[in-house]
């Protein structure tokens, strides 16, 4: 049986000299799995073994993925290509004594900002510290503080984005990875268009309010439209509003807004219904079946 010592990359050319046998590995690999936490260079070295050299065809595997479903080996080909990667980095090999978890978040990173926090480190709470003196949470922040160097936040989706557009002093994701910027103008010029003149926006407000106040939902009752355009319309026009009055905040307002949500968190649950009602039907229909 091969030892399965974390090796460098001489031994591991020794090893492809020697031409180990897919008996041999799979027993390596069978042995470093009860503890992969230490071992799993040793799992990721194997596996690139096996599969370079097309080895698990000798074993009747029509593929490498059936190779890694069989019984003995057990891993998900998502976490092959993961051990596979940190065992043919000379960094990782290197740094064995981190332990898998760390391993596992770093190779999620791109390679400038892995080798970054791996020769430099990184400051956490005012505090420098190496990647070996952190802990796996530490690390995570760490990680994510420097995907986020020279970025944005998108203050639409939240996300970190390199190019941003400034919209009534909130900032868009925008360019060929990100379009927050361009749905937002997009729904503006819908709003706009659609706007409810102001002399019918109370009337408008007096039907929703009306209508807000439901009566017990029977099982014959008629099924009210989906989200008509016009809660649309008036919801955003209602934001839109808020927006331009540069911060200040009215009790006509809100009492507004609080009269177009009323309207559509009962239309949700009625569409809900609704959806739940017809999963019914098919599930007895599927049965009969």
């Amino acid at each position: 049986m091969l030892q399965y010592q974390p090796m460098s990359t001489s031994e591991i050319i020794v090893i492809q000299d020697a031409q180990p046998t897919l008996g041999e590995l799979i027993a390596t690999i069978t042995d470093a799995r009860q503890d992969i936490a230490r071992n799993f260079l040793s799992i990721g070295q194997s596996l690139a073994l096996v599969k370079a050299g097309r080895l698990h065809e000798s074993g009747g595997f029509e593929s490498f993925q059936m190779f890694l479903k069989d019984q003995r080996i057990a891993i998900a080909p998502q976490d092959a290509e993961r051990f596979m990667a940190i065992a043919a980095d000379p960094t990782f090999q290197k740094q064995a004594a981190l332990g898998l978890s760390k391993m596992l978040e770093l190779i999620k990173m791109p390679t400038r900002e892995r080798q970054l926090l791996l020769t430099e480190g990184a400051t956490l709470q005012g505090k420098h510290k190496a990647v070996e003196e952190m802990n796996l949470s530490e690390l995570k922040r760490a990680s994510q503080s420097l995907r986020r160097e020279g970025k944005s936040r998108c203050d639409r989706c939240g996300r970190w984005v390199e190019h941003v557009k400034e919209l009534d002093g909130r900032f868009y994701g925008s360019g060929s990875n990100h379009s927050c910027y361009e749905y937002e103008m997009e729904e503006r010029r819908t709003i706009s268009a659609g706007r409810i003149p102001a002399e019918q926006l109370d009337t408008v407000l007096d039907t929703l309010r009306f209508e807000s106040v439901q009566p017990k939902i029977t099982e014959d009752a008629v099924p009210l439209q989906w989200l008509p355009e016009s809660l649309y319309q008036l919801y955003g026009q209602t934001l839109q509003d808020r927006a331009n009055l540069s911060g200040e905040v009215s009790r006509d307002s809100l009492q507004q807004e609080q009269a177009a949500l009323k309207k559509l968190v009962h239309l949700c649950q009625v569409r809900l219904r609704e959806i739940g009602d017809t999963l019914e039907v098919l599930q007895e229909l599927d049965g009969d079946a």
